[in-house]
């Protein structure tokens, strides 16, 4: 998410931007990303062995394709838009994922997403759902029958994710823990409901994981799993309610009051200027 920021010592006309990541920015290796599983044998989505991954500039955001040799190919498309027609600065980025099978054989294909979110980390709550919860705990939503997006914030920022409404396909679960819980070789995470989101190796990290339905396919056949994001900065809501679908006017005003542990002495966010996944060539 790129604002402009302006200092209280400066003109009022310069702007300052300044980057703030919703997601963990650790140079070393890559946290956040997808995976497949496919008969039962997992693949993360990166530019490794057995992998190939290459990513490319679109006109909407960004789009990464991975190939599985003789096994299955997956296109990942970011599509940046801007929730309100009036207004032409980004602020909702919609997720479309493509799965094919380039077996020879049908099999069953599963995918799954882990991020690891950061904005939580430094606010009274790591996550909320929709019905207004503060999800404390690590936890397991299945299906999002009621909840159908989830909020994480703090002072700076705001990001809303959506998996009901418009086009959104149904999920399996999201998963709410420590990002060691949910980054193991299992497919679906080791939960213990009310275990905090701390562990003795990872303190105050929480990550999100959500795993889609599994699908059976025939060979050269192909799914779509889809979801949508929204964002704002400072104390604005985001606009995301409001673009997938009728909201009750409290499930919106909930986001300017939820609780926030405000720091001192820090600039004010004053308007957002583009929301665009940042994405390394491969």
């Amino acid at each position: 998410v790129n604002i402009f920021k302006k200092d209280a010592s400066s003109d009022k006309n310069d702007k300052i931007i300044r980057y703030i990541p919703v997601m963990s920015t650790v140079d070393e290796y890559v946290l956040s990303g997808f995976h497949l599983n496919v008969d039962g044998k997992s693949y993360k989505l990166n530019d490794a062995f057995p992998v190939r991954c290459v990513a490319r500039e679109t006109h909407e955001g960004r789009e990464i394709y991975c190939l599985i040799p003789n096994v299955a190919v997956v296109s990942v498309k970011f599509e940046c838009f801007s929730s309100d027609n009036r207004v032409q600065k980004a602020d909702m980025v919609r997720i479309s994922s493509k799965v094919k099978n380039i077996k020879e054989g049908k099999g069953e294909f599963a995918l799954k997403l882990i991020l690891d979110t950061v904005l939580g980390e430094t606010d009274g709550h790591h996550f909320y759902v929709k019905n207004k919860t503060a999800i404390e705990n690590e936890t397991i939503h299945r299906r999002f029958s009621h909840d159908s997006w989830f909020l994480s914030k703090n002072e700076n920022a705001s990001m809303q994710i959506f998996f009901q409404g418009k086009d959104v396909t149904p999920i399996d679960f999201v998963a709410f823990a420590n990002f060691s819980t949910l980054n193991t070789p299992a497919w679906e995470p080791n939960m213990q409901n009310y275990r905090t989101f701390d562990t003795i190796l990872s303190y105050n990290n929480s990550a999100f994981s959500v795993n889609w339905i599994p699908k059976n396919l025939e060979p050269e056949k192909s799914f779509d799993e889809i979801f949508y994001m929204a964002f704002a900065t400072g104390d604005a809501s985001p606009k995301g309610a409001l673009y997938m679908g009728p909201a009750k006017k409290n499930e919106v005003d909930f986001l300017k009051n939820a609780p926030t542990e405000k720091k001192k002495d820090e600039p004010k966010v004053i308007e957002l200027i583009e929301v665009v996944p940042e994405v390394k060539e491969e």
